[in-house]
């Protein structure tokens, strides 16, 4: 049974596929300009970001097969 890598490896791999800070991302149908890089919150792994549409800074959660396809490298 594999084990999980410790929070700050996944957030390392994060950043090596492009969820680093000042990048933009598509995600959850919107372009977001990332504001920080990424953390763990919880079991989760979120980022703060503002959406280029609107304008609005908020923190997001990034999708669970993404933050999987990280653990798997």
């Amino acid at each position: 049974m594999p084990t999980n890598p410790p929070p700050d490896l996944v957030c390392k791999r994060l950043k090596e596929i492009g969820y680093a800070r000042s990048n933009i991302v598509k995600l959850y149908g919107e372009e977001l300009r990332l504001l920080s890089d990424p953390y763990p919150e919880g079991k989760d792994f979120v980022i703060e970001v503002r959406s280029q549409r609107t304008l609005t800074a908020r923190v997001v959660r990034i999708p669970k097969f993404i933050v999987s396809s990280t653990r798997a490298a």
